[in-house]
């Protein structure tokens, strides 16, 4: 399946797991290659919605993940970028 697939308010995957604290979730998403940059209705990274919800140790996860993909690979992070922002456009 499409692990950037979202529900009607945008939410990902990995969106939802990082709000509801399932580290193991976000951390398998991670590895299979989902969007971590995806951006919910009200932009809301996954990472975004860890910190509002108080998921420190999945916020730290995403914080390293994200800045592990813009070190090796700075090209791949700006198109999954600008997908992200386009995507969310378009809801």
């Amino acid at each position: 399946g499409d692990p950037d697939k979202t529900d009607y308010f945008g939410n990902t995957a990995l969106h939802l797991a990082a709000a509801r604290g399932h580290e193991f979730c976000v951390k398998f998403l991670v590895k299979f290659g989902c969007n971590i940059w995806a951006l919910d209705i009200d932009r809301h990274s996954a990472r975004e919605l860890a910190a509002i919800n108080g998921r420190e140790d999945i916020l730290q996860f995403l914080d390293i993940a994200q800045a592990e993909q813009e070190a090796t690979n700075r090209k791949k992070s700006k198109l999954m970028k600008e997908k992200a922002e386009k995507d969310a456009e378009k809801r």
